[in-house]
């Protein structure tokens, strides 16, 4: 017996892509957008200029931001009572340096209260951020 398979040839398949490059591009662009929405916790404050400013290179540090009005915020909160937060803080173990970043118009001794308090509550790394000097 002698079996002969004879194979039809069908004309070359053709993959269309135009779905799947349609799906790649919309995701590209949800993903741009979705980008725009993601917002670190901060405000607007004019950074004093210093040109003697060296970076801070620890991962685990709390901001403290001051605006030019006076109020203390952390991680978008208003906070009432500085030492209890910082004293609250510190205790929690996760910060190893507090970064101060106070607007260049808030008054002298509103940065100097918060210094005090992180020192009291025992932070030993301090640090006020500034902006780089304009030539």
């Amino acid at each position: 017996m002698n079996f002969r398979f004879h194979h039809q040839r069908r004309g070359g398949s053709i993959l269309d892509i135009t779905p799947l490059v349609d799906t790649v591009f919309n995701l590209m662009i949800f993903f741009a957008l979705s980008m725009n929405f993601i917002a670190t916790p901060g405000f607007k404050v004019k950074l004093p200029e210093a040109s003697s400013a060296t970076p801070v290179r620890e991962r685990k540090n709390l901001e403290v931001v001051i605006k030019a009005d006076g109020n203390i915020y952390i991680d978008s909160d208003v906070i009432m009572d500085i030492r209890k937060e910082m004293k609250k803080r510190f205790h929690t173990g996760m910060y190893r340096a507090v970064i101060i970043k106070a607007d260049s118009r808030t008054p002298h001794g509103r940065v100097v209260e918060v210094l005090d308090a992180a020192k009291a509550a025992g932070f030993r790394m301090l640090a006020i951020a500034t902006g780089p000097r304009r030539q």
